[in-house]
């Protein structure tokens, strides 16, 4: 992105009060229109229609509206999934740059979109038809559990980077940073407890007698010894590496010079237009 020491602070500063609208709104909504023992949310039902808002809609009396929220949700899946693809293949080229991907996931068109990256992408997007068949569909459960598992391991991995971020900033005397967390440290740590209590209660329901399941407790679980393995034999790959840097030499400055040559002036917030050019200025 263009001026990146401005517009992420812009951008985390930004994204609480869209975490509270969205997430905390809907969640409140939800409570307020839909009752926790209703039938359509209580009979095991699957799919939009078993949704909690549109229990609430028909509850309601409301004609067509839980169409059109489950339209809704389907856009905002696809959504999801477009973002979640940009992500993948960009990360894909990143690490082909950085030598550990082959080589060839470093091509891109004139416009710069890595496209064999995008490609092998693209090529999990294939996996949602697991779902199709019943009994496919538990290989597709064993992917959707192990993608939530990477997910907590990929928070705490974030938080450990975090402290040991600020541990090099303060090893260094940095204290330029263009922006600071107004949790900083006991945030990370807060980040490293919740998702490791996650993964651990992440299939916590097989441990009841009556639900235990050697499928669920390994289609729970797989994610956490995947991950120690991955990360044991990349260990072993590079033994000559050390395992945490002294924070007196991590490296904080190279590329710098760059970043703030390209740095691009502020631009002046132009409020003048329609009512719905203000609006933009909540995600710019």
């Amino acid at each position: 992105m263009q001026s990146p020491r401005r517009n992420l602070p812009t951008a985390a500063r930004r994204y609480i009060y869209r975490l509270l609208f969205f997430y905390v709104g809907s969640v409140l909504a939800i409570g307020i229109i839909c009752p926790s023992d209703d039938p359509i949310i209580t009979s095991g039902g699957s799919g939009a229609g078993s949704s909690p808002f549109v229990a609430g809609i028909k509850n309601a009396g409301i004609p067509v509206l839980d169409s059109i929220i489950n339209a809704g949700i389907i856009i905002s899946a696809w959504s999801s999934g477009n973002s979640f693809l940009f992500l993948s293949s960009r990360s894909l080229y990143a690490l082909a740059l950085s030598g550990n991907a082959p080589s060839v996931f470093k091509a891109c068109t004139k416009s710069g979109v890595p496209y064999w990256a995008v490609t092998a992408s693209s090529l999990f997007c294939v996996l949602a038809y697991l779902n199709v068949g019943s009994e496919s569909a538990v290989v597709f459960n064993w992917f959707v559990n192990l993608t939530n598992t990477s997910g907590f391991i990929s928070w705490i991995c974030c938080g450990i980077i975090f402290l040991r971020f600020r541990k090099a900033c303060e090893t260094q005397n940095i204290t330029d940073l263009p922006y600071r967390s107004p949790v900083n440290k006991w945030g990370a740590w807060c980040v490293i407890i919740s998702f490791t209590i996650l993964c651990l209660v992440n299939g916590f329901d097989v441990f009841w007698p009556e639900k235990w399941d050697v499928s669920s407790f390994f289609t729970a679980y797989v994610g956490i010894p995947m991950f120690f393995l991955f990360y044991g034999g990349h260990r072993i790959w590079a033994w000559s590496d050390s395992w945490a840097y002294d924070p007196a030499e991590v490296d904080l400055k190279t590329g710098m010079d760059q970043v703030l040559a390209e740095e691009v002036p502020a631009r002046t917030m132009n409020m003048k237009g329609p009512w719905w050019k203000k609006i933009t200025l909540l995600w710019q």
